[in-house]
């Protein structure tokens, strides 16, 4: 019944907010696009979830929460109860809950920090300069700051050779901004293919950005070639036969 609603919430939110929004099929138009369908959560599926830490060498011990987010895309299943009747949520692209609230057991309190709608999400490259470092998500119209100000929450995608994306770590790195990090190959450009042995650039080079031709390609290692650099370079060995005319024309013994 759960799954049956949050696909009538996914519905919901594409015709109010129309069906522009195109964020798995990405272009940066700088010789690099991108395919993160594969990394959308369907609506029967599990949402991606992590809970933050403290930011390390700081003063400050930071508050501990849990998200639960989708990549281009509004949450999916698995959310907790108190979650279910927040406003918005048929639009929300990221939660978060905080389970520390003193009662014992403790009662969570779900809150959105973005959504995933025309005027309030944007996706660009981590990197102006280089596209294949990665992408960044960003996910604005969460509720309002106890000091102002509304939440937001981001998700870089830094480009790397890992076929299943897990967020790796989570932090408030500014007041109510609220970042995570995936490391995945859905953040590499698909100009640097992954090869038919499920590494990218065949695990046998490194996705770069070639300034010559503008454009991002895979810089194949040392004795290895191809799109993917997944092909062994065979050396051709030059073989020397003399010209008969040229033997012609040379002095007799």
């Amino acid at each position: 019944m759960f799954f049956l609603l949050m696909s009538m919430m996914m519905l919901a939110s594409m015709l109010r907010e129309g069906s522009a929004i195109n964020c798995a099929l990405y272009d940066s138009n700088m010789g690099a696009t991108f395919d993160l369908r594969e990394a959308v959560k369907g609506a029967s599926e599990l949402n991606y979830q992590v809970t933050d830490g403290n930011i390390p060498c700081t003063g400050v011990v930071e508050k501990n929460y849990t998200y639960y987010f989708n990549v281009c895309g509004v949450v999916t299943a698995g959310l907790p109860s108190s979650c279910r009747q927040v406003k918005d949520l048929n639009v929300a692209g990221a939660l978060q809950v905080d389970l520390d609230l003193g009662s014992n057991p403790p009662v969570p309190d779900c809150r959105v920090v973005g959504e995933y709608t025309n005027n309030k999400f944007e996706i660009r490259p981590l990197d102006n300069t280089d596209p294949t470092k990665g992408l960044q998500l960003e996910y604005e119209g969460g509720e309002k700051c106890t000091h102002g100000g509304y939440r937001t929450f981001n998700i870089d995608m830094p480009c790397a050779d890992r076929l299943n994306p897990r967020p790796s770590s989570a932090y408030e790195l500014k007041h109510c901004a609220y970042t995570t990090t995936i490391p995945s190959i859905y953040g590499c450009p698909k100009e640097c293919p992954v090869a038919n042995n499920r590494h990218l650039c065949g695990g046998h080079g490194e996705c770069s950005y070639d300034t010559d031709i503008q454009s991002a390609r895979c810089f194949c290692f040392k004795g290895w070639t191809g799109d993917d650099c997944n092909d062994k370079y065979k050396a051709v060995k030059a073989s020397f036969v003399p010209r008969r005319d040229i033997l012609a024309c040379l002095p007799q013994c």
